[in-house]
């Protein structure tokens, strides 16, 4: 494309005073020709009146229209035949023609740039030039060596140039510059120039030409069109013409009207009658707008001839990148992997190395992620990664765009191997290099790299470093670091506020809101779930925001709610129009496959079910709980649904169907123990259990229970078992039933892990009915309980409660001592619990404070109440954003004043 716009771009710059007489009147008729853009009767002419130049003293400048006409029929070795010749022949020999110098050394570094492998030749006649631009037309068409274009400094030199001396031809790269640049901070300026440049006649190909180019790299596609179509209707021999058709096949690719492009990229998608490597662009558009339709097999064609006549070129890599794809999701392996092999043969000629490296390890690192081969995915990444730019003067902006994109996908590939401290070290050495050592040639807005796409690429980077810190701040699915989640959730803002119009911004929000599903603030998460899925035509954060929302639900207790929220593939479908599995994707009716659907659907049906027996909807819970095994049999989540269904057929009382489906356990855990072993083992469980106290047929329960035994060498699935039922227990009215399914676990192991939380629920039960001395009696055990490690995660809560119950017991002495110890130890740290804290604060005041009621004792009675004080001031200034705090800011203010008048 650049050259095709140096073709048009080389102008006539002398101002010839031509005799009289008949040799001004062939001069004239061939100028007439050239005007008219008949180049070959322009060069027949001016050829004719050559020798009759030399005799009336035109002869350089009749040899610089013959160059214009072979230039402009691409003839680039003749026209620089005969700039050589004027420069070392007719300039030396007549120093009448000393004016044409600095043009024909301009127009000499036109053909060197035009032949291609001529750069340095090209630099030095544009720097012989200087008048006309020289160094920054050399940076506008060249740049740096491996580096390629500097758009922004041609800018600052051409604007100085252009002070100096305002040449047209000045003005016309500068606005080259300008619109290449694709900043949209100089749109007005690129207005200004080309507005200028309109009254210059010889200019008016290119500046109409570049009118309609800024209309399309503006994003004003439907001005491009018309000024595209204004253009070839104008000027139906020009030599961009076939570029004009290119942008119009793009604009309507942009707006979507995807058959309308294929016509356009059809017209000069033939490599015999158009320019080739505009024929491959035009080819791999053709392949783009094919797959849009639908029509699959046209796109492949497409995709493949684009590659055939642009090879070794980014169309050929690219191309073979989005067959690679293609062949991919029609499940074509071997297809897929020979695309994926020829990937690395291709040989980009010039270029950037460095990038093109990157850039080729980036792709393969793509291609093992999809195919979720991640050890040898992050290989690939960590390539990239070891061959970081290095911010000098040669550095482009591309370069870090693939950069920064790679460390995404190594972030996300390190985050699905689970080794989320690895990931979150990637990004901080680059980004503090990024703000410290980049310039404003690379920086762009919110400091991300200064691309098209760079705020999307920095938004997507930060956004998996937030995921990596989030997920790193839990171990064994307990939240153990609670200053780091923290540290995600002000990078998940970052996310949000900098790059509100990246893709992965609204992720960030459903991020953030799920934190709020985490500390049990129900109602605002599903409302704002709710928000977001209404407000966004995002298909993933819509598929994730339909998923906070039910969980809100359920959570809150909502499940008629929560059922219609977890969508099934019948939901997908109809409410989202997308499909949860490949095969069911339907390209003509509008249903595209979406990966999180998929990755979502098992786990989203398991929760359906769940809602269902919640609401007493057993044969919707026993009909998707079949669906999961048939649908999705290797899945984890096929597993439980066969646990679900032995225990639906025990509940039942229909033992047959229990023993029956416990021997399809056995069955499927011969043939994949990874999903199965688990659910049967649990079935065995569920069978023993049943066997001794529901039918109370010791003789079948013992055979289960050996059966158990053997299978896990160990009592853990029965503990297992009844932790299971514990947990389902959580009404007032379950504390009998949760007494007695906690002896049971205890008659097996007294000092099994699963005993922990259901005797904290039983506690919490037990509060919630105001028998705080038995509360008490549970959480001391739980305090003192055996096993440390198994009660660790638990600890802050248990004494928090524990606290609380001798407060409400009376026990103001105990809710005192041990409310100071929490309070020394959960504030700061690691281990910090700010959700807990106010709350803890409030009751250690008061405890205070009730002691100082009944104490007679004038010195000890102050000393209560200067305890509680302190503590009060503590909560005011430490916790006044908590929302306890807001609950309770005119009780505290009441407190302290109430402290002040006993200690006055």
């Amino acid at each position: 494309m650049k050259k095709a716009i140096v073709i048009a771009a080389i102008l006539l710059f002398a101002g010839m005073q031509v005799a009289y007489g008949a040799f001004s009147d062939d001069y004239a008729e061939a100028e007439k020709a050239f005007e008219k853009r008949d180049y070959e009767q322009a060069y027949k002419l001016f050829k004719g009146i050559l020798s009759a130049a030399g005799k009336e003293g035109f002869a350089a400048e009749v040899k610089y229209r013959i160059a214009a006409c072979a230039y402009k029929l691409e003839n680039v070795d003749e026209a620089l035949r005969l700039l050589d010749e004027i420069l070392y022949k007719d300039i030396p020999g007549d120093a009448r023609y000393a004016y044409l110098e600095p043009q024909i050394q301009f127009s000499r570094g036109l053909c060197f740039y035009q032949k291609g492998g001529a750069d340095d030749k090209a630099r030095e006649a544009f720097d012989a030039a200087e008048e006309y631009g020289g160094l920054g037309v050399s940076d506008y068409l060249i740049g740096q060596p491996g580096v390629g274009p500097d758009y922004e400094a041609a800018r600052d030199h051409l604007k100085g140039k252009l002070e100096e001396a305002p040449y047209p031809i000045i003005m016309l790269f500068l606005s080259r510059a300008l619109l290449l640049s694709r900043n949209p901070d100089y749109l007005s300026e690129m207005r200004y120039i080309l507005g200028d440049l309109a009254e210059e006649a010889s200019f008016e190909e290119l500046v109409k030409f570049s009118s309609a180019e800024m209309q399309f790299y503006s994003a004003q596609y439907a001005a491009a069109k018309e000024l595209f179509r204004q253009f070839m209707q104008e000027y139906p021999q020009s030599i961009l013409l076939d570029f004009s058709e290119y942008y119009l096949g793009c604009s309507y690719f942009h707006e979507k009207d995807y058959r309308f492009a294929v016509d356009h990229f059809h017209a000069i998608g033939d490599p015999n009658k158009n320019d080739p490597l505009l024929a491959g662009h035009a080819n791999f558009m053709l392949g783009e707008a094919y797959a849009e339709i639908p029509l699959p097999d046209s796109a492949e064609f497409a995709y493949d001839r684009a590659r055939s006549v642009a090879r070794n070129t980014m169309v050929d890599f690219y191309t073979t990148y989005r067959l690679y794809e293609t062949y991919q999701d029609e499940g074509n392996i071997e297809s897929a992997e020979r695309e994926a092999q020829r990937l690395e043969t291709i040989q980009i000629t010039g270029g950037n190395p460095n990038l093109m490296q990157n850039l080729a390890n980036y792709i393969r690192g793509n291609i093992k992620f999809r195919q979720a081969k991640y050890p040898e995915a992050m290989a690939a990444y960590n390539e990239v990664w070891l061959n970081k730019p290095q911010f000098n003067d040669t550095t482009t902006a591309e370069e870090l765009m693939v950069y920064e994109a790679a460390m995404g996908m190594a972030m996300l590939t390190l985050n699905r191997m689970g080794r989320f401290q690895d990931a979150m070290g990637k990004p901080a050495a680059y980004l503090n290099d990024f703000e410290r050592y980049s310039s404003d040639r690379l920086r762009g807005e919110n400091d991300a790299v200064k691309v098209e796409w760079g705020g999307d690429f920095r938004a997507y980077l930060l956004y998996n470093w937030a995921d990596a810190t989030y997920y790193s701040s839990y171990a064994n699915g307990k939240l153990r670091h609670r200053p780091r989640r923290e540290e995600a959730r002000e990078l998940y803002d970052k996310v949000e506020e900098n790059y509100s119009d990246a893709y992965i911004s609204t992720l960030a929000t459903i991020a953030k809101t799920w934190y709020k599903l985490e500390s049990h603030r129900y109602n605002e998460a599903s409302d704002e779930f709710k928000y977001i899925f209404d407000h966004t035509q995002k298909k993933d954060a819509q598929v994730l925001s339909a998923y906070g929302k039910a969980l809100a639900n359920f959570y809150d207790g909502n499940y008629e709610e929560a059922f219609g929220w977890f969508l099934d593939e019948e939901g997908y479908e109809k409410n989202l129009r997308i499909a949860s599995s490949k095969d069911n994707q339907d390209l003509a009716g509008g249903v595209r496959y979406n990966e999180i659907a998929d990755s979502l659907i098992d786990n989203a049906l398991l929760w359906k079910a769940q809602c269902a027996e919640r609401l007493k909807w057993w044969g919707d819970a026993l009909a998707i709980y079949r669906e999961l095994t048939d649908s999705y049999s290797e899945r984890p989540a096929a597993g439980i649904a066969w646990q679900k269904i032995v225990d639906f057929y025990l509940q039942a009382r229909e033992a047959d169907k229990a023993v029956a489906a416990t021997e399809d356990l056995k069955s499927l855990k011969a043939k994949n123990p990874r999903i199965y072993k688990e659910p049967y083992t649990f079935a065995l469980a569920l069978m023993y259990d049943y066997m001794l106290n529901i039918a109370n047929d010791e003789v079948r329960a013992e055979e289960y229970a050996k059966t158990l035994i053997s299978e896990t060498g160990s009592t853990e699935k029965i503990e297992m078992l009844y932790y299971s039922k514990s947990m389902e227990f959580t009404e007032p009215s379950d504390i009998e039933d949760l007494r007695e399914t906690i002896e049971r676990l205890r008659d097996y192991n007294d000092r099994s892990p699963y005993l922990v939380e259901p005797n904290y629920n039983l506690g919490l039960l037990l509060m919630q009915e105001e028998r705080y001395g038995e509360a008490k009696e549970v959480l001391v055990s739980l305090q003192n309980w055996p096993d440390a490690n198994a009660t660790r995660d638990m600890m802050p809560e248990i004494r928090f409660q524990l606290g609380r119950a001798y407060y409400e017991n009376g026990n103001f002495a105990d809710a005192a001592a041990e409310l100071e110890s929490w309070t020394k130890t959960y504030t700061k740290g690691d281990d910090a619990r700010i959700d807990l804290a106010p709350n803890a604060f409030w009751i250690l005041a008061l405890s205070y404070v009730q002691q100082g009621e009944v104490e007679s004792s004038p010195q000890i009675r102050g000393r209560h109440y200067k305890d509680a004080k302190g503590h009060l001031e503590t909560l005011k200034a430490e916790y006044s954003d908590t929302e306890a705090y807001g609950k309770l800011a005119e009780s505290i203010d009441a407190l302290i004043d109430e402290c002040n008048r006993q200690t006055s």
